[in-house]
């Protein structure tokens, strides 16, 4: 039985329809995430499984036990917030325990509650310090251990990592998936952060105006995603104009032989990866690739690779990858853009849906 069942779940607010008609199946002991651009719908969804919210339409059960109509203290859930919403008048410790006494925790189960969950999120050391005496990171922490300590059902996280930089809200991303393991807690994670829903999530629901647009492991949906909208939001995506037949794709004026899993004959948007595109001098035509010439627009140095971006004769953009070091591929410079056309992304014109 999965631990969270939701049906045809609905919620609007006024003219706006936040949430629409979703269904999905989180199992045991899985980290899901919800992403999406802001205003998708993700937070809606995430507090109507809280029940700070109450649906228009729809169902949700945890395990056996409809919930819908439950007030949210029946619900058994954790939540850690953007805003870490720790007490500055209490200690860590003292906020840890705040969950548990309004549970009604008797004093040898509270103790013994807020030294494990302190450990577990390794801020045993600082169970006397005031929140203005931690870090941004340590607040997390703090209200990570305050989450889990009554040992919820499920814990929900609505972008938990969104206010710090960068290299700490790597750091503690992967915190959060070791924890998330050692617990063993069925966990629903919000982000607009792809890179982070990438690195983190066993599997990850898309969103996109109220609407799940798509759920699978991250490699998948890296991979295969269902949608135009899918591909440009989950990782860097270029699209070009072209035309399919079941033997043929066109683009930029030329055609290429292609092998089709499913007939579709007609205009497409086809989708490239940076990594599924490389950067040639012009006249190379490798054979069975497809070939088009462009000028460099930009490169972008990441460190160990390039993003080097180039606009093709037919004006549109490709971005591709680059290991050669940086100024390798000027601006100005004249190349050929090539790829293997098994591995473009295709989608029908008309409707943005996948054709495999």
């Amino acid at each position: 039985m999965p631990a969270v069942r939701i049906q045809e779940l609905s919620k609007r607010f006024g003219d706006v329809t936040a949430v629409h008609r979703v269904s999905l199946e989180i199992e045991a002991g899985e980290l899901f995430t919800l992403l999406g651009p802001s205003g998708c719908g993700k937070t809606t969804l995430l507090r109507l499984l809280a029940g700070l919210e109450s649906p228009d339409e729809g169902t949700i059960f945890f395990g056996p036990n409809r919930v819908d109509g439950e007030p949210p203290h029946r619900r058994k859930v954790g939540m850690v917030f953007q805003n870490y919403a720790v007490f500055p008048h209490m200690t860590v410790a003292e906020n840890v325990a705040y969950g548990l006494r309004q549970r009604g925790a008797v004093s040898t189960e509270l103790k013994e509650a807020v030294e494990r969950a302190l450990e577990q999120v390794q801020m045993a050391d600082y169970a006397h310090r005031r929140p203005d005496q931690l870090s941004g990171g340590q607040q997390q922490r703090v209200a990570l251990a305050r989450a889990i300590a009554p040992r919820p059902e499920l814990l929900l996280m609505d972008e938990p990592l969104s206010n710090l930089d960068a290299r700490l809200r790597q750091a503690m991303r992967e915190e959060i998936r070791r924890l998330q393991r050692q617990v063993g807690i069925t966990t629903v994670y919000v982000t607009h952060d792809q890179e982070e829903a990438l690195a983190i999530s066993d599997r990850i629901a898309v969103m996109d105006s109220g609407i799940l647009r798509q759920v699978a492991a991250p490699l998948p949906l890296y991979r295969y995603p269902a949608s135009q909208m899918v591909a440009g939001f989950v990782g860097t995506c270029s699209f070009l104009n072209g035309s399919v037949t079941p033997a043929r794709l066109s683009t930029g004026g030329h055609q290429f032989e292609r092998s089709a899993e499913k007939p579709f004959q007609g205009d497409v948007r086809i989708g490239l990866r940076p990594e599924a595109v490389k950067l040639l001098p012009p006249g190379w035509e490798p054979p069975g690739e497809v070939t088009l010439p462009g000028v460099v627009d930009t490169e972008t140095f990441l460190g160990s690779f390039m993003l080097v971006k180039v606009t093709l004769q037919t004006g549109e953009s490709v971005t591709a990858l680059s290991t050669e070091p940086p100024g390798f591929f000027p601006v100005g410079a004249r190349v050929v853009v090539s790829f293997d056309p098994r591995r473009a992304l295709l989608f029908d014109a008309a409707t943005g849906e996948a054709i495999r």
